[in-house]
């Protein structure tokens, strides 16, 4: 991202997805099996889900996978080991494009990969960046799993702003109104 950022000029364009769906279990509209197929930073929404089975609060079963290119690349690795050590209802499985240990995945997250290690009749969460959520839907999609209507896809032109400090804020570009050659804001419209 810091690359990104670096590269970025005035006056660019760029496209970014905006965090969209629901991360809670729907008794009536999920399987009490569920999986998580996850990339990056894509892992967040399930701490908290995994955390409600160790504690309790709630009855499904999650089957965690997240694609990786290394060991060391899998965001909140350890505290997911320790939440599937302490639950037996949740189960937490790196797939590493590099060659894993004992007990990982290796490859890429595909319909093999998800068949051998998650349960058929489960409702799927998908997180990630959009190219992710467009492979993994492509991957379901022969298994005939629900997929996510891509109308339901947030599209919309925003300015991206960013401080001498490095904080960036989104605006949609709606706020703003065009101004003139030597405009002079607000300041001018008196």
């Amino acid at each position: 991202a810091r690359r990104f950022l670096k590269n970025l000029r005035m006056g660019g364009s760029l496209e970014a997805s905006v965090p969209m769906g629901s991360f809670s279990y729907e008794p009536l509209r999920d399987s009490r099996q569920l999986v998580g197929l996850a990339e990056g930073r894509g892992v967040t929404p399930f701490l908290s889900m995994a955390r409600a089975l160790r504690d309790g609060t709630e009855s499904y079963s999650l089957t965690l996978l997240v694609q990786a290119d290394t060991l060391e690349n899998v965001p909140f690795r350890n505290v997911f080991e320790e939440l599937a050590s302490a639950c037996s209802r949740f189960s937490f499985i790196p797939v590493l494009g590099t060659e894993a240990p004992e007990g990982y995945a290796s490859g890429s997250l595909n319909q093999a990969v998800i068949r051998r290690y998650a349960p058929m009749d489960a409702s799927y969460f998908l997180s990630g960046s959009a190219a992710f959520i467009g492979s993994m839907e492509a991957e379901l999609a022969p298994m005939e799993q629900e997929i996510i209507p891509e109308d339901l896809i947030e599209r919309h032109t925003a300015v991206v702003t960013m401080s001498k400090s490095g904080y960036i804020k989104r605006m949609n570009s709606e706020v703003y109104t065009a101004q003139r050659r030597g405009g002079q804001g607000i300041i001018g419209m008196t």
